[in-house]
């Protein structure tokens, strides 16, 4: 009854959807600002193991910890959330990074761009989705958006941002096609007439981005898919919930000196710098677009 009466609370405060356009691009608002029952249910589930673990090692004060670093780079920013943990049986790290005019996916209106997921587990504390989660969130208190990675997405994470596209406390940014997938994709209708794609806001660039996965979902009917917009969240309630957890640290960095960026990243559980995005001896940071 207690988790009833939680969730129950959260389901509140609901707001007149609205959405207004932004330089030709819609932004569809918020219409809430409950927290995803997903997301609450998955938190408790995460408090409980930890609570069960603080039992079998006899150490009440055991703890999780989250951590998010954000690297300011001259071109673009890149970014990794994960778990730090004495709990071996919980681990997971995101690597993410904001795409600029220079990437070859296209600006996307600077969203950040999801580029791999690594050892998210176990599978069903939901730990993936609460990482996701604290991204948005993050991104959200600078009014930036995440995007998923243009060409391949796991069926687990298709499932996760198709909930984005339903839920009604995430902000959602329709982006439009790049010129390369006009070039790229046709189709036929129904009387055997080609038909191209063609752009939202063709003399407005700076809201390309390459949408290989949307056509892929969709088709011709790309903008119904949920690859093709950006997301963010206008609230922090998930990291409200951390921050005051007796089970979970979340810490936040902004950082401008690339080792002491490393040196946070290779001291993650289970790093393996042959499966990062991202190398410490990069030396041009003209090189980085994703």
């Amino acid at each position: 009854m207690k988790m009833k009466h939680i969730l129950e609370n959260w389901n509140k405060f609901l707001l007149k959807e609205n959405s207004f356009y932004k330089n030709g691009v819609e932004i569809i608002k918020a219409t809430t600002q409950e927290l995803d029952q997903r997301i609450i249910r998955n938190f408790k589930r995460l408090e409980t193991f930890i609570q069960n673990e603080r039992i079998k090692k006899n150490n009440p004060n055991l703890k999780v910890e989250i951590v998010f670093n954000e690297l300011i780079k001259n071109t673009q920013n890149i970014c990794f959330i994960a778990f730090k943990s004495n709990i071996k049986e919980i681990s997971g790290r995101i690597e993410f990074a904001q795409l600029n005019k220079k990437s070859d996916d296209g600006f996307g209106e600077g969203s950040y761009k999801i580029l791999k997921t690594f050892d998210v587990r176990p599978a069903e504390l939901g730990i993936g989705t609460l990482l996701y989660e604290l991204v948005l969130e993050q991104l959200g208190t600078k009014e930036l958006f995440l995007v998923c990675d243009r060409t391949s997405v796991t069926e687990e994470a298709q499932n996760v941002w198709n909930i984005y596209n339903q839920r009604s406390d995430i902000t959602k940014k329709q982006l439009d096609i790049s010129y390369d997938n006009i070039e790229r994709f046709e189709f036929k209708d129904n009387s055997g007439n080609t038909q191209k794609l063609k752009q939202i806001t063709p003399n407005y660039e700076d809201d390309d981005i390459e949408q290989y996965m949307a056509i892929s979902d969709k088709g011709i009917n790309w903008k119904d898919s949920a690859f093709s917009k950006a997301y963010t969240k206008e609230n922090t309630s998930l990291t409200n919930l951390i921050i005051n957890s007796n089970f979970i640290n979340f810490s936040f960095q902004t950082l401008n000196n690339r080792d002491l960026y490393f040196n946070n990243l290779e001291s993650i559980n289970n790093y393996d710098i042959n499966k990062s995005s991202f190398r410490r001896n990069d030396q041009d940071d003209e090189d980085n677009y994703f």
